[in-house]
Parts: C-alpha cells; sequence; structure tokens
C-alpha cells in the first residue's frame, strides 16, 4: 500500500504564534512578541506569555473606539499601553480566553490579519475588525460547530472535484459557477446550465439522496440541469484529504488573485476555515463517476408531483436506475460549453 503525505497548509497565524512558542522554550523571557506588517503598512503585534501559553494581538487603536467594540466567545478585548512600541498610542488588546481552545483564537485572529491586508491605512482597521468580531459572534450565537460533519466534509469533497473539473475546462473564472456554498438550490450554475453533485461513500448499489423536491427541477432553469455522482471511499491511513484538495485548487488559483479571494470566501461560507488542516484526516479514493441528464423520465419527485400542503420531500434515487440518462465526460463538456468559445 502507497501512504500519501499529507500536507499541512498552516496560517500565517499560526506559524507566528509557533515561533513565539519556540522561543519562549528556550528561554528565558515571560513574554515574546512580533510585529507583523500589512502590505500598506499596518502593524500587527502578536504576543505570547509562557506560562499561560495565552495568545493575544495588538494594534494602535483609539481609546472610545475599543470600549464600543463588540465582545465575542473565546476572546478578552481592552485597551493597554505597549511602551515598547508606542509611547503615546492606545493599543487595542485582543487576547485569548483562559481555556478556550487555541487553534479558535488563532482561526479567528488569522481571519483579522487577511482582513488587514486589504486595507489601505490604521484608520480602517477598528472598523474593519469591528465587523468581523459580529460575525464570529453571530457564527458562536448560532451554536455552529468550527468543523465541518463528516457528511459536510464528503459533500464539499465533492463540489470541489467538480469544481477542479470546471477550471479544467473554463480557466480560473470557474470559481463564480461555484453556488452550493451560498445555499442555492443546484451547486453550480453554468451558462444556463444548473449541475448538482451528488457523493456517497456507502458500497454498492449506490444511492443519491435528494434533499428536497427542488433538487431535481429543472423547470427554472433556461438550459439543462446534470447531476454528476461520485463513488468515494474513506480511508483513515491513505487517499486524498479535504485540505490537500483544497490546496490544489488554490495552487491553479495563484495567477487570479480576485477568483482565489472568492474561492477562500465560498470555503468560509460553506463552514471551512483554516486552521483547521490536522483535523480533516479522512482520504477519499474515486472508485466510480457517473454524470447524468435530468429529462421528464428522470426518477424524481418535482413539486408539480406533490399535493398542496406537502413540502421538505426527501427520498433516494438508486443510481443503477439512471443508467438509460448516462452522458460521456466530452458530452458533458459540450453541454456546459454550449456554443460558446471559451476564452
Amino acid at each position: 500500500m502507497i501512504l500519501l503525505w499529507r500536507t499541512r497548509a498552516m496560517t500565517l497565524t499560526h506559524n507566528i504564534y509557533n515561533d513565539l512558542s519556540v522561543s519562549l522554550s528556550a528561554g528565558k523571557h515571560q513574554i515574546l512578541s512580533k510585529v507583523y506588517t500589512t502590505p500598506n503598512g499596518i502593524s500587527l503585534i502578536y504576543a505570547m506569555n509562557r506560562d499561560t501559553e495565552k495568545r493575544a494581538l495588538y494594534f494602535v487603536a483609539e481609546e472610545k473606539s475599543v470600549d464600543s467594540m463588540p465582545r465575542c466567545k473565546g476572546l478578552d478585548i481592552g485597551k493597554v499601553h505597549l511602551y515598547e512600541y508606542s509611547p503615546v498610542d492606545f493599543f487595542c488588546e485582543i487576547a485569548q480566553n483562559s481555556g478556550d481552545e487555541s487553534y479558535m483564537f488563532e482561526i479567528i485572529i488569522e481571519d483579522i490579519r487577511k482582513n488587514a491586508d486589504e486595507l489601505n491605512d490604521k484608520q480602517q482597521l477598528v472598523a474593519r475588525v469591528s465587523k468581523l468580531l459580529i460575525k464570529w459572534k453571530n457564527f458562536f450565537a448560532q451554536e455552529k460547530s468550527l468543523m465541518l460533519s463528516p457528511e459536510r466534509q464528503q459533500g464539499l469533497y465533492g463540489e470541489l472535484l467538480f469544481l477542479k473539473q470546471l477550471i479544467g475546462m473554463f480557466g480560473t473564472s470557474a470559481v463564480s459557477f461555484w453556488t452550493g456554498c451560498d445555499y442555492e438550490t443546484h451547486d453550480f450554475y453554468i451558462r444556463g446550465n444548473a449541475v448538482e453533485i451528488k457523493t456517497t461513500s456507502s458500497k454498492a448499489p449506490y444511492k443519491m439522496h435528494i434533499s428536497s423536491e427542488y433538487q431535481l427541477d429543472d423547470s427554472e432553469i433556461s438550459g439543462e440541469l446534470l447531476v454528476d455522482f461520485f463513488a468515494l471511499r474513506k480511508s483513515s491511513a491513505d487517499g486524498e484529504t479535504l485540505p490537500q484538495l483544497i490546496d490544489d485548487i488554490r495552487f491553479k488559483l495563484d495567477d487570479n488573485p480576485l477568483m482565489r479571494k472568492k474561492f477562500d470566501t465560498n470555503l468560509e461560507t460553506y463552514g471551512y476555515f483554516d486552521g483547521l488542516e490536522d483535523k480533516y484526516t479522512t482520504g477519499y479514493h474515486i472508485r466510480e463517476e457517473h454524470s447524468y441528464r435530468v429529462t421528464d423520465r428522470f426518477p424524481r419527485i418535482v413539486k408539480r408531483d406533490i399535493s398542496n400542503g406537502i413540502s421538505g420531500c426527501t427520498y433516494d434515487v438508486l443510481v443503477n436506475s439512471c443508467a438509460s440518462f448516462e452522458i460521456t465526460a466530452s458530452e458533458k463538456e459540450h453541454k456546459m460549453k454550449g456554443s460558446e468559445e471559451i476564452v
């Protein structure tokens, strides 16, 4: 058996705190700090306490603006003087709550860092951080987990497999076709066509789980509705992990910063956050892939088939019953591209 090396694309924030931790262990200092400077000259100060391993982030802010900042789970927010960095300025301190998981803190701080990279001057930072704190406060208020469930992981893996195919067909702009992350009716909308992605890790005979009467309804699509189905084998020993597939797609998007940012935003909307790569250890192998064209005779239940007063229809479709609707990879590409020339 060949064991694949699992890469880990750690965040810059994690790497900075890790460097501080190593330096603290090797020296006599109680607290160490490191300055990160954004492309437009905004300074973020990372700090760590040796005894408590408590992490903190500091940046220059007006005293009143710190007082009005929203509070968020896992964070202590206050104002301090850091005379070694400025004899006159106040600094906003965002510190890790004692007992909270370090990865949760690092994910929020990394979000702040990436947003700070986009700003033109430090006067915009407090307002941007406040918006981010509200976002995270709302996230935790819904009792959401930072980790995707196994079902959501598998679903995302399937959608990203298909997105990778689309990038090969259309180039990096294919990221704009991905709408499953936004809870649209269908996972992809491509030039009037729609594609629904289905996965299973169960053994044959395979089934596709349909979560509503709208998923296989093509009545609101000007083109055609396709279903792309992946039968996967999961493994704890080998195979491609979700972070590995994400890294592969990001590499393909490196030359298009706009699409790279959209892709990262889509991942967060879906519920995938950088900094948790080590927790996504399941590897996937593709057993089979099939593509189907949905027509009136395709095995499905749609809204017009249901009596008034009934909603929330879920059901399974036996994959072997869809054989007569299967299309080849070249037919699938032709349908998605249509007659338009691909740039």
